[in-house]
């Protein structure tokens, strides 16, 4: 076997462990979950719109808004901070908002970030927008996306969270969550070379706006 085909097939073995980690996580994730922890804010990851053009959210993101209007109510922290870009004309952030707000949770506790394209993102523009530095906070998504979302939040400076799935990802039929799986062994190793641009290009000296930028 030539060189190059021995990385094709380092590759292609690595994203088949990652797809099965992946799917291994939907599978293995606690039910009923443990209530989180009191903390400082909960963060509403967006997932994506009806369609190109329409002001709502996705049932994904639909159910991470509602995910966080419930932990709201029983208490666990007193702002939510929704963050997502959407289609062109509409942001995740603002629609699932609308849909929590809907849902009983207090306009006063919400937060909306709506420029972030990515995960990275999401933490940096959504932790930017707390008063202060917060010691916990919750990230709501689904099963699949939680743990590189823990690795991310974790990376830019937020050292103690807690971790909440939503339904959506209990109630998805095996063919869907295969397809989440599929999409996010791939997104775990294109952050990982996102993360190293991110770190080699700090220590080249580029300022952490600029960096954050290149993650659209």
């Amino acid at each position: 076997m030539t060189r190059i085909g021995r990385l094709l097939r380092a590759v292609l073995l690595l994203y088949a462990a990652s797809v099965a980690v992946v799917m291994l996580v939907q599978i293995a994730w606690p039910r009923p979950q443990a209530e989180p922890e009191p903390a400082d804010a909960i963060f509403c990851l967006g997932a994506g719109m009806a369609d190109e053009v329409s002001p709502l959210p996705d049932e994904v993101s639909r159910s991470r808004a509602r995910t966080c209007a419930a932990l709201h109510a029983r208490g666990v922290a007193p702002e939510v901070v929704f963050t997502g870009a959407g289609n062109d004309d509409h942001s995740a952030a603002q629609a699932m908002a609308t849909t929590a707000v809907d849902a009983g949770l207090p306009a006063e506790a919400v937060i909306v970030e709506p420029r972030a394209h990515s995960t990275l993102q999401n933490a940096a523009f959504g932790l930017a927008l707390l008063q202060s530095p917060p010691e916990h906070v919750i990230l709501v998504s689904d099963a699949f996306h939680l743990p590189r979302a823990w690795v991310i939040f974790s990376l830019l400076g937020t050292a103690d969270l807690g971790l909440y799935a939503t339904e959506s990802d209990f109630e998805a039929p095996l063919s869907t969550r295969l397809k989440w799986s599929l999409r996010e062994g791939a997104a775990i190793w294109f952050n990982v070379a996102r993360l190293a641009v991110y770190g080699i290009a700090g220590l080249a000296g580029v300022d952490r706006e600029t960096r954050i930028s290149w993650f659209n």
